[in-house]
Formats: C-alpha cells, sequence, structure tokens
C-alpha cells in the first residue's frame, strides 16, 4: 500500500497543471463602458450587442443567437472551447448576471 501512495506521489508532480485560463474568454458584467485593452480577446461570439440583457430575467436570453448555453450557478458545463458560442451565466434568482464567449 506504502509503495502504491509513494508512486501516486511520485508522479502527480510530472502532471501538467490544468490552466483555466488557457482559452480567451470575454467577460461582461457591467452596463457601463469599459476603456478599450489590447489584451482584452475580441467579441468573437457577439455578446457585446446583449450587454442591455445583463440583470434580466433568463427569458429575455432567447434573443441571443445559437449556439449558447444557459448557465445557472453551479451547472455543469464542457471544457470545450466554442469562440462562437455565447454562455449566459444566471445568478440564483435566474437573473443573467454575465456573458462570456466560448
Amino acid at each position: 500500500m506504502f509503495q502504491m501512495l509513494a508512486a501516486a506521489l511520485v508522479t502527480i508532480p510530472l502532471m501538467a497543471p490544468i490552466n483555466k485560463d488557457a482559452s480567451p474568454v470575454l467577460v461582461m458584467g457591467e452596463k457601463k463602458a469599459a476603456t478599450p485593452d489590447a489584451t482584452l480577446p475580441k467579441d468573437t461570439c457577439g455578446a457585446k450587442a446583449h450587454l442591455d440583457l445583463i440583470g434580466e430575467p433568463s427569458e429575455a436570453a432567447e434573443v441571443v443567437a445559437d449556439p449558447k448555453r444557459i448557465l445557472p450557478p453551479g451547472a455543469l458545463m464542457t471544457r470545450d472551447y466554442r469562440p462562437e458560442r455565447t454562455n449566459v451565466f444566471l445568478d440564483d434568482a435566474g437573473i443573467i448576471e454575465r456573458m462570456t464567449c466560448g
């Protein structure tokens, strides 16, 4: 048993860490205008056109073009990055909290 545990501990540092920030994500959670920043990713999914939906009920997300995902708190989602897809995040009350591309 000890040998198996020791072998596992030796292999763990050799595993590549998961980089959650590897994919560019456009996060929009405020309605106020932001200053242009060259480090921000491009709006590949058209989410900027729907900034007015932040603060609205989840039903308002119907106007967002497909592909899209409506994600309540704690929702499971795949980790595949699709730049044309809009992710619509909801708060506990079902209100649109933010949007990302991917």
